[in-house]
């Protein structure tokens, strides 16, 4: 037998079977729950009294601190692309206000995804060896503040001015927040606003 022709052989199927390789899509299930603090109208069915509050802008009923999951627990992410999910969002200012604002970023690796954000879970640790200093922490909370800037963004692009309840009118702008979830578990996440890409970080929760 021409062992040359041997070797060949061998290498192409070798070759071949490492492309197949490389073309295989993995999945792999998001470790936690990933959404975003908000604040939310009222509803009697779904909030507590606890967390309502009147919107100083429109006089309005409101529930703060309402976590909308966009990317829950045990979700499938492709290694070929992340998980990717967005939120359009509203803020409020008046002519003279600070155009800075924040929003919470919040991961839970707690089975069930509470809708309050004072119900989800803050972590739960056991002492396993006090020699050691060893500890096991249960459904941990991890919270990150996302700052974004709307001081640039032109009038014309923002909604006419509106009266206000108990001040002069105010303005609104409506932006989206999508967050992109990788089989590396890193967190992309951008603020834009009329296809404008205000502010992007990427973050490990």
């Amino acid at each position: 037998m021409d062992h040359r022709w041997s070797s060949v052989v061998r290498g192409a199927v070798a070759w071949g079977v490492e492309a197949e390789h490389r073309n295989v899509t993995y999945v792999h299930q998001s470790p936690k729950h990933y959404g975003l603090a908000t604040s939310q109208p009222f509803s009697s069915f779904e909030h507590s009294e606890a967390d309502a509050y009147y919107d100083t802008f429109d006089g309005q009923k409101k529930a703060r601190d309402q976590v909308v999951w966009l990317i829950k627990k045990g979700d499938a992410i492709f290694s070929t692309a992340p998980k990717h999910a967005s939120i359009r969002l509203c803020r409020k200012f008046g002519r003279n206000d600070p155009r800075v604002f924040k929003t919470l970023l919040v991961s839970s690796d707690h089975d069930q995804a509470a809708q309050r954000l004072v119900d989800v879970p803050e972590g739960l640790c056991f002492l396993l060896s006090g020699i050691l200093n060893a500890y096991s922490c249960l459904a941990s909370r991890t919270d990150i503040p996302i700052t974004y800037d709307f001081t640039n963004i032109p009038e014309k692009d923002l909604t006419r001015p509106r009266p206000g309840r108990r001040r002069s009118s105010y303005f609104m702008v409506y932006f989206e927040i999508e967050i992109h979830l990788g089989e590396d578990r890193n967190i992309e996440v951008r603020v834009t606003c009329n296809g404008k890409q205000m502010k992007k970080i990427t973050t490990q929760l």
